[in-house]
């Protein structure tokens, strides 16, 4: 199936997929105004949310009424435009309809620009729109979805946000068990899994361990990030598994530096001589990586991360490398005075919103 068809096919079963009653008594688009009616069809025949010239249509006509009653419509798409509007409306009361539907887990299709089109639950498509007028209300809401709504992808997001509580533990492990979807990225399971680590509890390490290993081609620096920060033997094995061929084809393929300089960082801090087979490796190879691209920041990595973990295992490597770090001692600062700039700093206050605190 062509990519395009594939797209339209779920945008229009996810237009018409409810997984949850939203309501027993859906609003039909005959129950609008005619004026607005060619538009919503029109929103709806797209099946996509985005800012088009119906959208635009109906959030610059429809009464307060109406997107009242919109997001309770049959069409999980003129939900999600609903609740984008209503959240910018300083006649609504923004917490009281973001905590009153969060169940509404209906996939939509969102036009993300540069992204492209991607799926989301219309709830988690009004999370991402919301506002919140303190971190105490948005804290609130974090906790709601952790604890009665963490299917949804913003309680993975947004689970390290959490401050490390016996409270939240058998949820967050209930995310971490939880088999993602289509419209979920592995990335979502790499939170709940650090959240998890962060309870220290040795039971707990087999299974982050057997989800990594897993899905080793999908880890990312989270994971390594988690691996460094509570380290632990049997973790190595994973190292030992996205190196040599996850590596290099996050560099080659995905130009992606930031995972690979994550591992190198990860891997330098448990300075045994499983950690030095790799980091050697890297070290040696000639030429440096597989492929015609720039690793001078990945070799300035992999110099600091092996001077920066002093150890008998790295005494070799660490000599191989000894006059590239002495070579690159700091540049002096020139003191040079110069009279303070004033600005007038009133020019710059915005005024202050009434919800300041947003979802990302």
């Amino acid at each position: 199936m062509k990519p395009i068809y594939k797209i339209l096919v779920l945008a229009s079963l996810a237009n018409h997929t409810n997984c949850n009653s939203i309501n027993k008594n859906p609003a039909s688009i005959r129950d609008f105004d005619k004026t607005l009616q060619p538009y919503l069809f029109e929103i709806v025949s797209k099946g996509i949310v985005d800012y088009d010239t119906a959208a635009r249509y109906i959030q610059k006509n429809a009464t307060d009424k109406d997107l009242k009653q919109l997001s309770i419509s049959e069409h999980p798409v003129l939900r999600a435009l609903a609740f984008r509007e209503i959240l910018e409306r300083p006649t609504f009361n923004h917490f009281e309809i973001m905590m009153n539907n969060l169940d509404d887990t209906s996939i939509v299709a969102v036009d993300d620009g540069e992204w492209g089109i991607r799926f989301r639950r219309v709830s988690d498509d009004m999370l991402q729109n919301g506002k919140w007028k303190d971190t105490a209300a948005k804290k609130k809401t974090v906790e709601e979805i952790i604890l009665k709504h963490n299917s949804l992808s913003s309680a993975y997001y947004k689970v390290l946000d959490l401050e490390t509580q016996e409270i939240y533990y058998p949820y967050i492990k209930q995310m971490a068990q939880r088999e993602r979807n289509f419209c979920d990225d592995f990335e979502q399971l790499e939170y709940a899994l650090s959240a998890l680590a962060a309870y220290k509890k040795p039971d707990d390490i087999p299974l982050i361990k057997q989800l990594l290993v897993s899905n080793i081609s999908r880890i990312s620096g989270t994971s390594f990030g988690l691996m460094k920060e509570y380290p632990n033997e049997t973790y190595l094995e994973i190292y030992e598994k996205f190196y040599p061929r996850s590596f290099y084809r996050e560099i080659c393929q995905g130009q992606n530096f930031n995972t690979a300089i994550s591992f190198i960082n990860s891997i330098a801090t448990y300075k045994n001589e499983r950690s030095e087979r790799i980091l050697s490796s890297i070290l040696s190879r000639k030429p440096f990586t597989p492929c015609l691209t720039d690793t001078s920041t990945l070799k300035s990595e992999l110099i600091y991360a092996i001077w920066n973990n002093p150890c008998n295992a790295y005494t070799k490597i660490r000599g191989q490398i000894k006059r590239f770090v002495k070579n690159k001692e700091p540049e002096k600062e020139t003191d040079i005075s110069i009279p303070p700039l004033v600005l007038d700093t009133t020019l710059f206050i915005k005024p202050k919103s009434a919800e300041p605190v947003s979802w990302w």
